[in-house]
């Protein structure tokens, strides 16, 4: 975790995008802070965005390729909220 901390204080992104919303177990590591979700029509979780203290966008989202029924819908929404994160550092309203 120490080398993760190391390598996004140099490189500085715009966002950090973890696929396998099981990931942010690891919020807790990096001083996360929840701060809001999109779900699928089905009321699956799609994309949850965290942030870590200096406000960094931390996007964790449905695992893209081991995702059972994962559908072209829920990929386009996955898609969208990460071009909302990097344009307007907020994700869609739906």
């Amino acid at each position: 975790m120490r080398m993760n901390k190391i390598l996004l204080d140099e490189v500085k992104p715009k966002s950090v995008i973890a696929p396998g919303l099981s990931s942010a177990k690891f919020a807790k590591y990096y001083s996360l802070s929840f701060e809001s979700i999109i779900r699928a029509s089905n009321h699956h979780r799609l994309v949850e965005l965290w942030r870590d203290e200096s406000g960094l966008p931390w996007l964790f989202t449905k695992h893209w390729t081991g995702a059972r029924f994962f559908t072209k819908d829920q990929k386009e929404d996955i898609r969208a909220a990460i071009k909302a994160v990097e344009l307007t550092d907020q994700l869609p309203n739906y």
